[in-house]
């Protein structure tokens, strides 16, 4: 094998080994990671207008541990049942999540979001309707697993919710 011949693969093998290297470390990057997990929040978003209790929680961890204000454990079946009874009742849903603050170390984030609801329901008896806005501020664990990232522990930081009549 001539020098250059030696040379050019020696080259080559350094290329390829850095940007193999190189490659997961920007895809794991802070900047990265939180712009993964805001395209999630945003497919729960776009799951919740839907109506779509399954997808709104499509970003949970089935193993989840989800608290409220005062720090009682809430059961993702109960956040499930909830979501299905909220969207039954529900004539349309509005979600938006925004991302307040996030840091990251290793292969966890801590995420806290703001998430505004706008929602209408009518009662079936007297087809009045209600119309519900509100705002939520939570602190979610996110965890990188193999099936890629889900959030591991959610906790209700405050809430506040108008209600009008039209």
């Amino acid at each position: 094998m001539s020098k250059l011949t030696q040379a050019v693969t020696a080259i080559s093998v350094c290329l390829f080994t850095f940007f193999l290297v190189d490659i997961p470390a920007r895809a794991d990057s802070p900047s990265a990671v939180r712009s993964v997990i805001a395209a999630l929040y945003h497919k729960e978003d776009i799951a919740a207008d839907a109506k779509d209790p399954f997808g709104a929680l499509a970003c949970y961890d089935p193993n989840v541990q989800i608290f409220d204000k005062s720090g009682n454990q809430i059961g993702y079946s109960d956040q499930l049942q909830a979501l299905q009874t909220s969207f039954q009742v529900a004539k349309s849903i509005h979600l938006q999540t925004s991302i307040v603050k996030f840091s990251m170390k290793g292969d966890d984030a801590v995420v806290t979001v703001k998430q505004v609801l706008a929602t209408v329901i009518i009662f079936p008896n007297s087809k009045k309707t209600l119309h519900i806005t509100g705002t939520t501020t939570s602190r979610h664990l996110w965890s990188k697993g193999v099936d890629g990232w889900s959030i591991t522990q959610a906790r209700l930081l405050g809430r506040t919710f108008k209600l009008g009549k039209k």
